[in-house]
């Protein structure tokens, strides 16, 4: 099931395209036990073209589409997982990735439980984009759990990219993962330890 809600987000005005978003909180029927269950918004933030839709797209429905789509202000789709005994329902925000929409989406970053940070292993630029889009986040939301995701590790990178992956995941106390949303490579770890962190 999907419906479009709109918004209107610092004089714009736009929409949001939400699937599977008719959410019962409360207990969830795991195997014979019965555990909460709680809803968590995440946000995926990055520059334009590191492969952010990608990755939600594998992780959600697992699958990967080669043709490059620039997403226009929010998509959100939605995901059960399991941390522990809690049943974890995850509204997983991909928002646009133009410089400008760091600003413009400020109202987009409140009730965020944690966010993965994306950038794109073959263009290192990318990856100092992030603590911009970080910066950002933090004034909206305040401290809350990162993840930081160098995507694209099927191509070829530079060598010292696990290195700077490092400085930069200890700069803004996250964990960090190297992904191919092309090869599922470590997608369903990223997005299913920051579950973990937002409620364990």
């Amino acid at each position: 099931m999907s419906q479009e809600i709109h918004f209107v987000s610092h004089g714009h005005c736009g929409s949001i395209r939400v699937q599977n978003l008719i959410i019962q909180t409360g207990i969830a029927s795991v195997g014979d036990r019965l555990s909460p269950k709680v809803v968590k918004k995440i946000t995926i933030l990055g520059p334009p073209a590191v492969g952010k839709t990608s990755l939600i797209q594998r992780y959600v429905n697992d699958v990967f589409d080669t043709d490059y789509r620039s997403t226009v202000g929010a998509h959100v789709v939605t995901k059960e997982v399991q941390a522990g005994d809690i049943t974890v329902v995850l509204t997983i925000w991909d928002l646009a990735g133009q410089p400008t929409s760091r600003t413009l989406s400020k109202s987009h970053y409140l009730g965020s439980g944690g966010s993965l940070l994306i950038f794109d292993l073959t263009r290192p630029e990318t990856l100092e984009e992030l603590s911009l889009w970080a910066a950002e986040l933090e004034r909206a939301v305040g401290h809350i759990p990162l993840i930081l995701i160098g995507n694209k590790s099927d191509l070829e990178y530079p060598a010292d990219s696990s290195e700077r992956m490092l400085r930069m995941a200890t700069r803004l106390d996250a964990r960090y993962f190297m992904t191919s949303a092309k090869e599922s490579i470590n997608v369903n770890d990223a997005f299913e330890t920051l579950a973990r962190q937002m409620v364990l």
